[in-house]
């Protein structure tokens, strides 16, 4: 039996950031940091990955869709000290509330959905710690690098991200999606990671103007994905306080949109526009 020990869980790994790869179908096999994850269910509702680890235990990976609820599943087989099977497998089941999921940053808490005891994990740039002072076992505490890849390996298996505790998807993947609810759906929060634009929650036209509004002064603001360019031209324009925009503009790779600007001025400076994109 896995001793229970009281502990202070610090953990220093390295992890290799991985690019965001296409959807992936399902029993697609992706490797992360040196695990194989058989990607299990792939559909419009739900995604689920697992790998079993070298003591023959398994951890599964689920975001569903349709909730934006993404959780874990420890599967224990029990052994004795001659790693021969005894009893019947434990299964440990996890929710994950995410503030940040990319594939260099990760700030993450996974709760043991029976006790509520907690693992905070944050990763930036490949250095990854895992605090806190909880009753654990201590191979749940040998499991943090499994946590971070399978995490990782969702995020390629769906090419999602999460910003702000809201999931994005790529937008090249999600397209076919909007093109079947436009016109009733004009706008949605977006992102821009690695150079490929995201999209996230649907907005009302009321709504993408507030979300533009509301962060127009930073370096790192609010935008917005819209379905068309007549769209995104609109929306810029309504936020301007001179009521005009500028572009369109596309000066990214593969997976990066064409896109407006709020202007600020009628002047010719680079100073003439807000950084807010209305990418379409």
């Amino acid at each position: 039996m896995k001793k229970i020990i009281c502990i202070i869980l610090v953990a220093s790994l390295t992890i290799t950031s991985i690019p965001l790869k296409a959807n992936a179908k399902s029993n697609e096999i992706l490797y992360v940091d040196g695990y194989e994850f058989n990607v299990t269910e792939n559909n419009g509702k739900k995604t689920t990955v697992y790998t079993t680890l070298e003591n023959g235990d398994k951890i599964y990976a689920t975001l569903d869709k349709s909730m934006e609820e993404i959780s874990l599943e420890f599967i224990d087989y029990p052994q004795n000290m001659l790693g021969i099977g005894i009893g019947m497998p434990e299964n440990t089941k996890y929710d994950v509330t995410a503030t940040v999921l990319t594939s260099e940053n990760i700030n993450a808490k996974v709760i043991n959905t029976k006790t509520k005891e907690s693992i905070n994990i944050k990763e930036y740039r490949g250095e990854v710690t895992a605090q806190n002072i909880i009753f654990i076992p201590i191979a749940e505490y040998l499991l943090t690098a499994s946590i971070v890849a399978a995490l990782q390996a969702l995020l390629m298996a769906t090419a999602t991200i999460v910003v702000a505790g809201v999931i994005f998807y790529a937008a090249s993947k999600v397209m076919p999606e909007l093109r079947a609810k436009q016109p009733s759906i004009k706008y949605y929060k977006a992102t821009l990671q690695n150079g490929n634009v995201y999209i996230g929650a649907e907005l009302t036209t009321a709504q993408a103007a507030s979300y533009l509004k509301a962060n127009m002064t930073s370096t790192y603001p609010n935008n917005i994905f819209a379905y068309s360019s007549t769209y995104a031209l609109s929306i810029c324009n309504v936020v301007s306080p001179i009521h005009a925009s500028i572009g369109p503009e596309k000066h990214g790779e593969e997976g990066y949109y064409s896109h407006y600007h709020p202007r600020k001025d009628w002047t010719f400076a680079r100073t003439n526009r807000y950084y807010n994109h209305c990418w379409y």
